[in-house]
């Protein structure tokens, strides 16, 4: 049983961002730019079948791309309506999230996401000189005013969207936090690491997160302004539970439902290419459930908890937990190597371990975790469960 569904409902984009995973992978264009009346009636029912099988009472509907809103207003209006009569019917509190680029918000969208009580995240990745050299549409012009614009239009429309970006490891992290915060007003965001394998050539994250790190935490921001990745990496070195998949040790799970129908393990697994992503389940054949037998569905859940010998070893084995999937693969051994930023995690979660620690042992709290079982914790030294360097 799973209470999370990815949905695909477009293909395509408006704009062409330098690092889109999605793009990565050539065959996406294969698909059909968005998901015909067939598909979503089929999605419908399966939705519908799946919550009634399973009982479920909260159930979470997240629509993605390419770029979502390419899949029409009104087409849009008549499924949110469809998905919150299941939901009626079946007693499940439906809940919806959708991830945009913003360029297309207009009032009519914000008057939808409000009357579903939508949650919105928008790409936004910093100031323009940040977003623009990345972010462009497909005819090459800069999108940060638009983006900017179709945040603010859901700010003014009473909604509290969040915003998400990708890091640019040789940006300042300070000026981008401060445009977030004090340019946008906003009081949540997640700086994404770049998605990549170990059949890639990266650039050094580690500066710019502990840069991050330092300028909010030092400003003491943390209860005003909440950036996830770092909020998911404090959890993890306190033994607690992560909340995503991108760090932390745990499962990945996530079922994705692509534009033809097509039922996936998670989308970002294609930077390797989509046979690491597509399973022998189609909606329109199979139950959802279906999925959980298929071999490549079950083999990406078990290889995200099948650690690297490094990995079984470290330190950081419950903070880090081999970090994401998609970043443990090569060519050459398959998801069984640490992240490509293996290093960088280290780097950035020792820096972040000595200052939760300091500040735990100026302020008296170190020792009350001495006494506490921490769940899943690396305890063998120190009351946080840390080895430090």
């Amino acid at each position: 049983m799973f209470s999370y569904l990815l949905i695909k409902l477009a293909s395509r984009c408006n704009l062409d961002c330098t690092y889109c995973y999605w793009f990565r992978d050539p065959s996406v264009m294969a698909l059909p730019p968005t998901m015909s009346i067939e598909i979503l009636d089929a999605l419908s029912s399966r939705i519908e079948e799946h919550i009634s099988t399973y009982q479920i009472k909260s159930f979470v509907c997240s629509f993605h791309g390419g770029e979502p809103m390419l899949f029409g207003f009104r087409r849009m209006q008549a499924l949110l309506l469809e998905l919150r009569g299941i939901g009626e019917r079946q007693r499940c509190a439906m809940q919806f999230a959708f991830t945009t680029n913003g360029v297309l918000i207009n009032s009519d969208w914000v008057g939808l996401f409000r009357e579903f009580n939508v949650s919105v995240a928008v790409s936004i990745d910093g100031p323009p000189e940040i977003h623009d050299a990345r972010r462009v549409t497909v005819k090459g012009r800069p999108s940060w005013r638009d983006a900017v614009s179709g945040y603010f239009e859901l700010c003014k429309g009473g909604l509290s969207p969040a915003i998400l970006a990708v890091c640019e490891p040789t940006a300042d992290p300070g000026a981008i936090i401060d445009h977030f915060s004090g340019d946008l007003g906003a009081t949540f965001c997640d700086i994404l690491v770049p998605d990549a394998n170990n059949d890639d050539h990266v650039t050094s994250i580690a500066a710019f997160y502990v840069g991050l790190f330092d300028h909010w935490y030092d400003r003491s921001m943390a209860g005003k302004f909440e950036i996830r990745i770092l909020t998911e990496m404090a959890r993890g070195l306190l033994g607690l539970e992560t909340k995503v998949d991108t760090i932390g040790f745990g499962p990945t799970q996530t079922v994705c439902v692509s534009t033809d129908g097509q039922i996936e393990a998670h989308d970002v697994l294609r930077i390797a290419g989509q046979i690491r992503a597509r399973t022998d389940c189609n909606i329109q054949s199979h139950r959802l459930d279906a999925v959980f037998s298929d071999p490549l569905w079950c083999a990406v859940r078990d290889q995200s908890t099948s650690l690297s010998p490094k990995c079984r070893s470290c330190r950081y084995k419950i903070a880090c937990g081999g970090g994401q999937l998609a970043q443990r693969w090569s060519s050459t051994q398959g998801y069984d190597n640490p992240s490509v930023y293996c290093s960088d995690y280290i780097l950035i979660l020792d820096h972040i371990a000595r200052k939760m620690q300091r500040e735990l042992e100026a302020s008296g709290l170190a020792s009350c975790f001495d006494d506490i079982e921490i769940p899943g914790s690396l305890r063998p030294r120190g009351s946080l469960g840390l080895e430090m360097r």
